[in-house]
């Protein structure tokens, strides 16, 4: 099978540089969303559930796990009851460090009285922890620099094919 260099160093910029950026929209939301989260009213609220989750990975020859924290609580705001599991905007991400999810946790365990960070033009959106983290500009540095990759490939496709031949 011949494979043509020039067009494989064409589409794996072109498919960087559109992963870069998807990913760097979604972390503009994420920033965008904590910074506004710092104008939320707080609600007394109560963790229902606190617990590790873990992804096991069972590729390569390495079996390393990810975890992230699951949190649960209630709330009660204007005489309705409402439930979340958003501790913070991209708190879904899965990470290596189990010691962060594990500081989470003891922060927030099952039955204790919390301050909840509630979205005052939609009560039912709520944070347990407010504002920007340095999560955030990291992730935002890096997606930026994956877009950067693809483009810095593209401009320079020569030097990339000629290293392919």
């Amino acid at each position: 099978m011949n494979v043509n260099p020039e067009l494989i160093v064409l589409i794996g910029s072109i498919v960087i540089m559109t992963v870069g950026f998807i990913l760097t929209i979604v972390q503009f939301y994420f920033y965008t969303k904590s910074i506004k989260t710092n104008d939320w009213i707080v609600a007394k609220g109560q963790i229902v559930s606190s617990k590790l989750e873990t992804l096991k990975d069972m590729s390569g020859d390495t079996f390393e796990d990810s975890y992230r924290p699951s949190i649960s609580y209630k709330y009660e705001i204007g005489g309705s009851l409402y439930e979340s599991d958003k501790i913070f905007y991209g708190d879904r991400v899965y990470t290596n460090y189990k010691y962060r999810s594990k500081k989470l946790l003891k922060k927030f365990p099952e039955n204790k009285e919390v301050n909840v960070f509630v979205n005052p033009l939609d009560n039912s959106e709520s944070v347990l922890i407010k504002g920007i983290r340095a999560r955030n500009l990291i992730n935002i540095f890096v997606c930026v620099a994956v877009f950067a990759a693809g483009l810095f490939i593209y401009q320079n496709q020569e030097i990339f094919i000629s290293l392919m031949k």
